[in-house]
C-alpha cells in the first residue's frame, strides 16, 4: 500500500490510504508537533468517553491536564482525528498524537480500528462456540466496552459456548439431580422385586392317595 496522505480540514486532521495494522511509532513522531507521553500515567489515564466499531472520543480524566475530548473515526482506509483545541498547524496536536499513540499500544483500544487484530480476536473466541469456520465470524460476534475493559460476545444472546463448562451447565439444567435418578432407580427396582408373584407349584405324592378336598399332601386318610 501507498504511504498515507495527510490532508486537513477545520476540524479534523486527515490521513488517507491509510491501515491501523500499519502505523508505527515514526508514523506519529513524523505527523505530530512532539512525541506523546509515554509514562504510565498519562498511557492509562486516556479513556474512551464513547467507543465503537470504528469510532470513538477520548478524553483524559486523570492526567492532571487540560484535556479536551478527542474523537477518531476510521473508515476505508481513511483515519480522521479531530480536537477542539484549535492547534491550526499541519501537524497532530498534542491530544490527538497522545489518543493515536495509545490506540496503537493498547490492543483493548487497538482492536475497535484495526480489522486484522479484531478478526484474530474473534476467530479465537469462535473456536468455543464451534464457529471456527465461518467465512465471516464478525457476523456472529460483536465488541462491548465495560468498566474501562473490552469483551467480545455473540451478537445472538442465546448462542452459547461449546465445552466442558457449558455442557455442565446444560445438564444441570436439562436433567434431574443424580440423586433423584438413583432413588427412582432404586424404587425401580424394589417394586419389580415386590410385585414378582413367587412360583407355586403341586407335585403328586406316588406313595399317598390324593384327597378329591385337598390334594395329594392331605393327611386324611
Amino acid at each position: 500500500m501507498a504511504a498515507p496522505i495527510l490532508t486537513y480540514n477545520a476540524t479534523e486532521t486527515i490521513f488517507e490510504n491509510c491501515l491501523f495494522s500499519n502505523l508505527t511509532h515514526a508514523f506519529i513522531l513524523a505527523h505530530s508537533a512532539a512525541m506523546p507521553d509515554t509514562s504510565a500515567d498519562r498511557f492509562f489515564s486516556v479513556q474512551p468517553d464513547m467507543i465503537e466499531l470504528n469510532a470513538g472520543t477520548f478524553s483524559n480524566p486523570g492526567g492532571g491536564l487540560v484535556f479536551p475530548p478527542v474523537w477518531v473515526r476510521f473508515s476505508k482506509a481513511t483515519l480522521a482525528l479531530g480536537c477542539s483545541c484549535n492547534y491550526g498547524q499541519q501537524k497532530l496536536c498534542d491530544h490527538q498524537a497522545q489518543v493515536l499513540y495509545n490506540i496503537m499500544e493498547r490492543p483493548d483500544l487497538r482492536i475497535f480500528f484495526d480489522e486484522r487484530l479484531r478478526q484474530q480476536s474473534i476467530e479465537n473466541i469462535a473456536q468455543h462456540y464451534g464457529l471456527e469456520n465461518e467465512p465471516n465470524p464478525d457476523a456472529h460476534f460483536e465488541l462491548a466496552w465495560a468498566n474501562r475493559s473490552v469483551s467480545i460476545v455473540p451478537r445472538i444472546k442465546t448462542l452459547q459456548p461449546v465445552n466442558g463448562a457449558a455442557l455442565q451447565q446444560l445438564a444441570k439444567e436439562l436433567l434431574p439431580p443424580a440423586k433423584a435418578i438413583v432413588q427412582s432407580q432404586t424404587a425401580g427396582i424394589t417394586s419389580n422385586i415386590l410385585v414378582q408373584p413367587l412360583p407355586i407349584t403341586t407335585t403328586k405324592h406316588p406313595l399317598l392317595p390324593t384327597c378329591r378336598h385337598c390334594g395329594p399332601l392331605c393327611k386324611i386318610r
